[in-house]
């Protein structure tokens, strides 16, 4: 379910609002992947798969893919959390003995975070709304499906009840309908006679 490649249009005005939402953040993460890249290789291509999955939760509707992207951020904040708390314990926080890029990757960091922060509050609408939608979708199917089988019970129960009530109209067992077989007239029936003996005694 969560690996769904299929585009689907947005049936709803909100779920539009939340994709073009969702897009507009696809293109910050994306940013963010390559500035982690950087500094980080490791860092950077799961910020690329985190980029990846979101692009498949609002291409496809599928809110199993806002969950995994909600998880992947919420990861990254925790790490987040943990380096700065670490400078912040050590004194080293934006510390002038550090170095101009150890320092401005803290305050990335920290812009990071941020913007993780905003990201999980989209994707978890955007999971609520693509989940109301593939519910209604899956239930409507459900309807048809059952509502079909219904109709098909319906026509056959009303069949069954004709043949009970007009059983003249039935052909006799045995005799295939149409097969143009009718019985002699003056119920006469071949070698059912008297015998004729020729040469005997």
């Amino acid at each position: 379910m969560c690996l769904n490649f299929e585009t689907v249009q947005p049936p709803t005005e909100e779920s539009k609002v939340l994709v073009q939402k969702l897009r507009i953040i696809f293109f910050i993460h994306l940013a963010v992947a390559v500035i982690k890249t950087i500094f980080l290789v490791t860092s950077g291509l799961i910020e690329f798969l985190n980029c990846f999955i979101l692009y498949l939760a609002y291409s496809t509707l599928n809110y199993c893919n806002c969950v995994m992207y909600i998880i992947f951020n919420i990861m990254s904040s925790v790490a987040i959390i943990t380096i700065v708390g670490q400078q912040i314990q050590s004194g080293s926080f934006l510390s002038s003995r550090n170095s101009g890029i150890s320092n401005a990757f803290t305050v990335f960091n920290i812009l990071t975070f941020i913007f993780y922060i905003v990201a999980i509050r989209y994707a978890f609408l955007a999971y609520r709304e693509f989940k109301a939608i593939t519910n209604a979708l899956y239930s409507g199917g459900m309807n048809f499906a059952a509502s079909a089988v219904g109709r098909n019970n319906t026509a056959y129960q009303r069949g069954m009840s004709n043949d009970r009530a007009d059983p003249e109209s039935r052909p006799p067992r045995g005799i295939p309908v149409g097969s143009g077989q009718q019985q002699p007239a003056g119920g006469f029936r071949a070698f059912g006679g008297a015998g004729v003996s020729i040469g005997g005694n």
